[in-house]
């Protein structure tokens, strides 16, 4: 194949739309499909906020929502926000209902886009002219908004009302769901009224799911808008990949989708050192990894290199494109950080890992008692701090210390960085997180177990008091279960789902450990991973309290202190916890549990074959979701497994009976036909798998690709069957490969 003849298909400058280029993210969009198939049925969807630092992916992942909404038969109205949109309601709530509208019409509402309603809509938008004639302008909005318009009335707020009245007439005449999808929403950082009208609109308007995108620095004001934001957004973080599967996947597929024949020709995946060094350069974030990969590939089209490998020149090239069109040596401090050696990159390191929230002291003392003076004294660190200062890289005001250059500079330095081998990191992280984050990661090197693991929320301020034993009473014990989620939503969820996961134990630790600073108290929980299996890793957790001896005893010289302490608290038994859990009141938690168990049953299945845990957590998603398809189905496939068909059909069934489109439907029929050829009855069985192939005809990937199947097959001598499992299946195929079979059998 003559590769200078193909376009690059690394392309990094733009977001994913293709699904057979979206690679990783499995667990988040599985997390995602879960809350589209609960809003298909749902007359109140739980809503998405789609959480990630700038060039994280959140487009991409928003773009395969739109996809997958749509394969659900859901109307997808587009939302993508600018500056201009923030600026007044009537602006926000107007792009809006306009992308609404549009899209609705564009469905053949109304008579579609060449219809009375739309162009007396546009006259009413545009001109600002309303009609004597109201037959054709069913909506109020667009006159309240022309009125407003016409008068110089900019300001008006919008009626919650009125506009709650016509979305909900969209909504009736498209007659399905509807998912709305905003993108940008940092431009509403300073609009908090614009966030609380949306809330009052929506949160009170069956039938609208609401999926909105923006950088961490967001989620303060949507949670406290929409407090507690478990109740009505789940929130979902795109951060980089953890797994350099999906390093591999990002490399892979590109070349895949270009039509190469063997990618390994291009690209050594087998040793894996390769694809780790991408990984680990680009941080696992997928733009970078196009990047590089975009210029790796570049000098094989070019005859310049015979495969695609990362190479200095490649890494020059990845920094050039950074600065293309920008005289570098015109930007301060980029020129200042290029003159730094490795001595002074290490410094940078240390002084920006709480970039405009810490002070010089705060960041001494995280780095001091947690490590020591292994990096650098008191003196030498501060005589470095001087020196960048000095040279514009740094600045410090009030006290806090601050990277001086902007997102252009901050990238280009921490590649900068890296070719000189230090991971420089500028993250805009109030103080208690890079205090969190560091006893965390200084928890697992000292204690050499990376098995233990942090619970997810974190005690700060009034919250550091919080206590393990109180939450899980207060699940157990009060009034209501919802108490324990009230005193803290993050923590009652850790509690609840270290417990379940840890049956059938009996007992579970948990070490608290609290950092006290001159300036904030931090507390953190930590578990052990009852997957790791690493000999003598077990006691690990016990032993916190003298592992941390030598950073409580440098705190306590700092007037700070560390105390650790390792409780034991009982598994509460199915009987205690499930029972309180079904009686809440709030759909929003048993909506988030039951998501949760489903993909732990997923994990526990595929990832670990563990089939009693798989068993466990799927029994606990159908409990507090019974009308989801998905897990009725997954939890029919456990029980197939296990040969236990009498509830493997009952929920194959539910599952048929649930889904509403017919290529959906194909998955549990296609079960179905598998368990009626465990029973001996081939013609049924055959039934069910010619119904499959009428179903997925033409039908594409969202519908046919699987994580796992049984397969009928014929026995050496055809006169039975066998049945295997496979990876990563095609289902249409699959379940041609199962007629042929049965049709053997049959002729024997």
């Amino acid at each position: 194949m003559d590769l200078s003849q193909l376009p690059n298909p690394y392309d990094f400058a733009n977001p994913i739309n293709d699904p057979e280029l979206f690679a990783g993210r499995a667990k988040e969009i599985r997390e995602i499909e879960y809350y589209l198939d609960h809003a298909s049925r749902a007359p109140r969807p739980i809503n998405l906020a789609i959480l990630g630092e700038r060039a994280s992916g959140k487009t991409s992942v928003l773009n395969m929502i739109e996809v997958k909404a749509e394969a659900r038969g859901m109307m997808v109205v587009r939302v993508d926000l600018d500056e201009g949109d923030a600026h007044t309601e009537l602006a926000f709530f107007l792009k809006v209902f306009d992308s609404m509208l549009i899209t609705a019409c564009s469905l053949d509402a109304y008579a579609g886009l060449v219809g009375r309603t739309y162009d007396c809509y546009r006259d009413m938008v545009d001109a600002y002219e309303i009609p004597s004639n109201k037959e054709f302008c069913s909506f109020i909005f667009p006159i309240q908004f022309a009125k407003a318009m016409a008068s110089g009335n900019s300001g008006a707020s919008v009626s919650d009302t009125s506009f709650k009245r016509d979305i909900a007439s969209i909504r009736e005449q498209v007659d399905r769901p509807i998912v709305i999808l905003f993108d940008e929403c940092d431009v509403l950082a300073t609009s908090r009224v614009h966030l609380e009208k949306l809330r009052n609109v929506f949160m009170n308007t069956p039938g609208f799911m609401l999926v909105i995108t923006g950088t961490p620095r967001l989620f303060p004001i949507i949670d406290d808008v929409f407090s507690p934001i478990i109740r009505q957004f789940k929130s979902i973080e795109i951060g980089p990949f953890d797994e350099e599967d999906d390093t591999e996947a990002c490399i892979r597929r590109p070349l895949e989708k270009a039509g190469i024949p063997d990618p390994a020709d291009l690209f050594d995946f087998e040793t894996y050192q390769e694809v780790q060094e991408v990984h680990e350069l680009a941080g696992g974030r997928p733009y970078e990894i196009q990047l590089i990969c975009h210029f790796m590939f570049r000098r094989v089209q070019q005859g310049r290199a015979r495969r695609m490998r990362l190479t200095l020149e490649v890494l020059d090239a990845v920094l050039d494109e950074l600065h293309a069109g920008r005289d570098i040596w015109t930007r301060p401090v980029v020129a200042a950080v290029r003159n730094l050696g490795q001595e002074g990159l290490e410094a940078l390191r240390l002084l920006c890992p709480s970039n405009g929230h810490a002070t010089f002291e705060q960041l001494w003392f995280v780095n001091y008692v947690l490590w020591g003076e292994a990096q650098r004294t008191k003196d030498e660190l501060s005589a470095a701090l001087a020196r960048l200062e000095a040279m514009g890289v740094l600045s410090v005001d009030d006290g806090i210390i601050s990277f001086s250059g902007d997102g252009f500079d901050r990238l280009y330095c921490r590649y900068f960085a890296k070719r000189h081998g230090v991971p420089l990191l500028i993250p805009d992280v109030p103080f208690w997180i890079h205090l969190a984050i560091s006893v965390s990661a200084a928890v697992q090197v000292l204690s050499g177990d990376e098995g233990i693991e942090p619970f997810r929320a974190i005690g700060i301020g009034p919250r550091a008091e919080l206590e393990v034993g109180d939450v899980l009473a207060a699940m157990l014990d009060g009034p209501s279960p919802a108490t324990a989620f009230d005193s803290d939503v993050d923590l009652a969820l850790d509690v609840y789902l270290c417990s379940m996961e840890l049956r059938p134990r009996d007992h579970f630790d948990v070490a608290t450990v609290t950092v006290t600073t001159p300036w904030t108290v931090v507390r953190r929980w930590f578990h052990r991973d009852v997957n790791d299996d690493t000999p003598g890793s077990h006691t690990a957790l016990r032993d916190l309290p003298m592992i941390l001896e030598e950073p409580s005893r440098r705190a306590l010289g700092l007037d700070g202190r560390i105390d650790v302490r390792i409780d034991t608290f009982p598994v509460p038994s199915l009987e205690q916890i499930a029972p309180q859990i079904d009686a809440m009141d709030d759909p929003g938690i048993k909506v988030y549990l039951a998501a949760r168990h489903a993909e732990l049953m997923w994990e526990c299945y595929v990832e670990r074959g563990d089939h009693r845990g798989a068993l466990a957590n799927g029994q606990l998603a159908h409990r507090y979701e019974p009308e989801r398809p998905l897990i009725a189905n997954n939890l029919g496939y456990v029980m197939l497994a296990s040969n236990d068909l009498e509830q493997a059909q009952e929920l194959f069934e539910t599952a048929e009976r649930l889904y509403a489109d017919p290529r959906h439907k194909a998955l549990p029929h296609y079960n179905l036909g598998v368990l009626s050829a465990k029973r001996g009855d081939s013609r049924r069985a055959l039934d069910y798998f010619r119904a499959v192939a009428d179903q997925l005809g033409d039908a594409d990937s969202e519908y046919r690709v699987m994580v796992r199947l049984i397969v009928p097959k014929l026995t050496p001598d055809g006169s039975g069957l066998d049945f295997e499992e496979l990876e990563d299946p095609d289902l249409l195929e699959t379940a041609q490969r199962a007629i042929a079979s049965l049709e053997g059998l049959l002729a024997h």
